[in-house]
């Protein structure tokens, strides 16, 4: 596996012959990971194991830019793709509004975890560690119907250069882990969810994760359907509150704000939500999944407030857009991989805490319905209209403080706009996410059939 500093050095052979190849402009993004996944369907089990590596290069030719991914790091085939990147630049249409790629950034301070031990451990541990999570699950319960247990483990190395100067890399280890467990008992089959994402290595968490998934899903025993459709608060639980606020970032994008495609266009220093939120973009979070130098540009990656007690505060950039309004990029501009070019999206999302745990927001709500594990139906909310309708499976319904019973499979819909007022309470039970760290709310008045 490619260190940080081979890949900036390969990148760089070709940054020299940028002119000479007929680009004005080039940028390489080198990328090595090395990834192992292990699948559990009951008695089955499914590894895999390997070395991921390739290229992502843009090419600027006049104003228009051309993209090409190769799947390698031999450098005969990065010199072919380089051409092929400059013949598209060549044959596209100008883009006024594009201008050059980044400069360098000043300082690069964020620091992700990365966690030698996760290096350290060979394939077998791990196996190990996941048969001993669901042997712990069938110790707990005798009803398992079925269990579905994936990890991954990714050791991820990275390089952009680009003719204008950017030489950066960074390294970085996540682990991953979910197990969906049924359990059924006489004609009543239910299901429970858990699962950890995280920078490091933490056993306990991983062994219990079983055993969690089945006291989520035996919780579930008896369930009830509403008999009529409610207007009732709802208590989301951490790991369910993206499924809610994910068109907070579909409509700060700067790109979709430039596009007239956004409610909150010249919406800055207004207010949008409740004063109880406040939302930080934070791309020095340690603990961050996505936490390196810098974006996939290039640029520092920093901590920036997107919401503060309700008032919109700022967009995110990437250098394309932020050009265009001679701004600098917020270095937002992130790559899922070398083979797409880079996109606007959150770092880390973060939502500021505030008093107290879930159960603490359950004592407080007097009818209302809890909202945790599997939602349905989050890619449906349309980011522009704010409709949305989502599916719980492990909804439960909470009276005078207590929860009372599990509900069958419970629809919960609104608008996401007024949703955004209606954030009533945050709790202090922040959870890593993929996308962030989020915490616990109580949300009023939407409506449950």
């Amino acid at each position: 596996m490619a260190t940080v500093n081979e890949l900036i050095e390969i990148g760089s052979k070709f940054i020299k012959r940028t002119r000479d190849l007929g680009a004005d402009e080039l940028e390489i993004y080198l990328e090595s990971r090395r990834n192992f996944s292990l699948r559990v369907i009951n008695r089955y089990t499914t590894i895999r194991e390997g070395i991921d590596a390739g290229v992502g290069i843009r090419a600027l030719v006049g104003k228009s830019i051309g993209f090409v991914s190769e799947s390698t790091l031999n450098e005969e085939s990065i010199l072919e793709a380089i051409k092929v990147a400059i013949k598209i630049a060549k044959n596209k249409p100008e883009d006024p509004g594009l201008s050059h790629l980044p400069e360098p950034s000043k300082e690069y301070t964020a620091k992700g975890i990365f966690d030698k031990n996760l290096i350290e451990y060979h394939s077998d541990a791990f196996a190990n560690m996941v048969r001993d999570s669901i042997a712990h699950a069938y110790d707990s319960c005798q009803l398992i119907k079925k269990v579905d247990f994936g990890f991954n483990r990714s050791i991820i190395k990275y390089a952009i250069v680009n003719s204008n100067g950017i030489q950066i890399g960074d390294k970085a280890t996540v682990l991953s882990a979910y197990t969906d467990i049924n359990v059924k008992k006489d004609d009543e089959e239910v299901t429970g969810v858990a699962f950890e994402v995280s920078r490091s290595i933490h056993e306990r968490k991983i062994l219990n994760l079983g055993v969690q998934a089945v006291r989520n899903a035996v919780s579930m025993f008896g369930g009830k359907k509403l008999k009529e459709a409610i207007t009732a608060d709802a208590v989301i639980e951490n790991q369910c509150v993206p499924d809610f606020l994910w068109p907070i970032q579909y409509n700060v994008n700067a790109q979709n704000v430039q596009n007239h495609r956004s409610k909150f266009i010249g919406k800055i220093n207004e207010k949008i939500a409740s004063e109880i939120l406040t939302l930080v973009d934070d791309g020095t979070l340690p603990e961050g999944i996505r936490t390196v130098k810098s974006d996939g540009e290039g640029i520092a990656t920093r901590r920036k407030t997107i919401i503060e007690k309700g008032v919109l505060r700022s967009y995110i950039y990437d250098s394309y857009t932020a050009h265009k309004e001679n701004k600098e990029s917020t270095g937002n501009a992130q790559r899922g991989s070398f083979e797409r070019p880079p996109r606007i999206s959150f770092v880390n999302a973060v939502i500021e805490h505030g008093k107290g745990t879930l159960d603490d927001l359950v004592r407080e709500t007097e009818k209302g319905v809890l909202i945790r594990g599997y939602m349905m139906g989050a890619h449906l909310t349309d980011p522009l209209k704010g409709t949305f309708a989502m599916t719980n499976i492990n909804a439960q319904y909470i009276e005078h403080g207590e929860v009372k019973y599990p509900l069958k499979s419970i629809t919960v819909s609104g608008n996401f706009f007024d949703l955004l007022h209606k954030i009533y309470r945050v709790a202090n039970d922040p959870k890593i996410l993929p996308d962030g760290k989020y915490v616990s709310m109580i949300v009023k008045d939407l409506s449950f059939v």
